[in-house]
């Protein structure tokens, strides 16, 4: 289980819009249930095509640091 989300953690997670362009993340949650899934609030105006992540931003449920990440991002609808 994570521990409780900060600035940092905030700060190291960063959007990449269909255009290439970088955008902070406005907040972030995680469901839970003891995998790294997690739930990324998007400005209202970014279309997110790309969620990266900077090392040692977050830690996985066995307390171990996330390596460089990049993922697709799924939208919710």
């Amino acid at each position: 289980m994570w521990a409780d989300q900060g600035t940092a953690e905030l700060e190291g997670l960063t959007l990449i819009d269909v255009d290439g362009g970088s955008h902070p993340l406005l907040g972030f949650d995680y469901f839970g249930d003891g995998d790294n899934y997690l739930v990324a609030c998007a400005p209202p105006d970014v279309e997110p095509a790309t969620l990266e992540a900077r090392r040692d931003t977050v830690y996985d449920p066995t307390n171990n640091p996330n390596l460089a990440t990049a993922v697709e991002v799924v939208p919710r609808r």
